[in-house]
């Protein structure tokens, strides 16, 4: 048996962190595929990963009675340990992907710029990020077009209106 250190990514955290993995028999093609016999009796990926079709058993590992064992795992608990695994992989890496979507929402929200002035006046203050104005993101930042809270209004600043101002709001209060 032979102890192997492997470089592998957390599904988690995503970081690199050093995996072991127990490996019994190991077999190799001439194009650098690999498949690895591991010391639960799965046939797998160096990482300790199952094969992901029958079909690699049989290109990797030569005729014989280790392919005949590697077959026989396939039928008996391979596929379906395979299929386990890589719906739960494909699982994860589905919401890792929905929540950078999430950030990247965010992201472009906090992006939005809004002016402000005093119910009643003319004059529109140079449009600012939420940060500049409260201490969180109000729930209505980005999606309101104008508001009024509390005798102030806002209104969402839209770069390609640039007026004579050169901040995209023209002074005038018909806004």
């Amino acid at each position: 048996m032979q102890r192997l250190e492997v470089n592998v990514k957390d599904p988690v955290t995503g970081k690199e962190k050093i995996k072991e993995v127990w490996v019994y028999r190991s077999w190799q093609t001439a194009t650098g595929a690999q498949i690895y016999l591991h010391k639960d009796g799965t046939y797998g990926y160096k990482d300790g990963s199952p094969v992901i079709h029958e079909r690699e058993l049989s290109e990797v590992i030569p005729p014989g009675p280790h392919r005949d064992l590697a077959m026989r795992w396939w039928v008996a608990t391979g596929k379906a340990l395979s299929e386990a695994f890589y719906t739960a992989k494909t699982e994860r890496d589905q919401q890792a992907a929905l929540s950078h979507l999430g950030t990247v929402r965010d992201h472009a929200v906090d992006q939005i710029l809004y002016a402000l002035r005093e119910k009643g006046q003319k004059k529109w203050a140079a449009p600012v990020a939420w940060h500049g104005l409260f201490p969180e993101r109000p729930a209505w930042w980005g999606v309101a077009e104008d508001i009024t809270i509390n005798g102030q209004q806002y209104k969402m600043h839209e770069p390609q209106d640039a007026g004579p101002s050169g901040h995209g709001l023209d002074d005038s209060p018909e806004l």
